[in-house]
């Protein structure tokens, strides 16, 4: 009967019937896709024995990155703009089911800090190795410019940068959004955030502020009656506050 996991090798078969070069003897399959941490439990009932790498960044950098390429590529293909909301909650969710699976298969699911793997590279590989049973070798690191481009097809338009150099992109990630932002996806994020060390972008004082700025403004547009000059009042108020920056 045709399964889910039948399908799904199916597909696999075909892209590697594809490659231009012969596999080598004792290959390992790897799929890179984010939405997999939301079907671990799938993806561990088909393959017990598959090592799952989690990777967790900065927040507020993974927020903008993903918020400002999906927009440009929803404009361009006339799709559904993303908001930063659903972005947020999504990175939430994504780590609680790393967490959550993590300790039903500690022995299947690793996470690795974005942050720590590009400031030593070595020591999280070799982590990454022993997890998985293979064996370390320092080359890696030297072999990875050119092996990526035997692993990126043309099509990939999104893989373009595979082969730059290891570095710390999370600061010019975070400056693209504006202060307004930042305040808004740090109420989404700020508890799992702060679990993992990642600094919070504003004093907590002025994130209580915006929301209950934002709560009033909200209020106030509910009410009809309510005196249009006081309505001008707090949006002026908020076109010169820090909060429109």
């Amino acid at each position: 009967s045709l399964t889910g996991k039948v399908f799904f090798e199916f597909v696999v078969s075909i892209f590697l019937a594809a490659e231009p070069q012969p596999l080598p003897s004792g290959y390992r399959w790897l799929e890179k896709t984010p939405a997999h941490i939301y079907h671990l439990e799938t993806i561990l009932q088909w393959y017990p024995h598959a090592h799952i790498i989690n990777i967790i960044r900065n927040p507020f950098a993974t927020i903008a990155s993903q918020y400002f390429k999906l927009s440009k590529h929803a404009q361009q293909k006339n799709l559904p703009m993303p908001t930063l909301g659903s972005l947020g909650k999504s990175w939430n969710k994504a780590v609680e089911q790393y967490e959550f699976y993590q300790k039903q298969y500690p022995q299947n699911v690793i996470g690795v800090q974005y942050e720590q793997f590009v400031a030593n590279p070595v020591a999280t590989l070799q982590k990454i190795c022993n997890f998985c049973g293979i064996p370390f070798n320092r080359d890696l690191l030297r072999q990875y410019k050119s092996k990526s481009q035997t692993v990126r097809h043309q099509w990939e338009t999104w893989k373009s940068d595979v082969d730059s150099a290891i570095q710390n992109t999370n600061e010019k990630s975070i400056a693209m959004l504006n202060t307004r932002q930042k305040l808004y996806v740090q109420g989404i994020v700020r508890k799992n955030a702060q679990a993992y060390n990642y600094a919070l972008q504003h004093p907590i004082w002025i994130q209580k502020v915006y929301a209950f700025y934002v709560r009033i403004l909200r209020l106030l547009s509910r009410i009809p009656l309510f005196p249009s000059s006081l309505k001008r009042t707090f949006h002026s108020f908020y076109q010169h506050s820090i909060f429109h920056n």
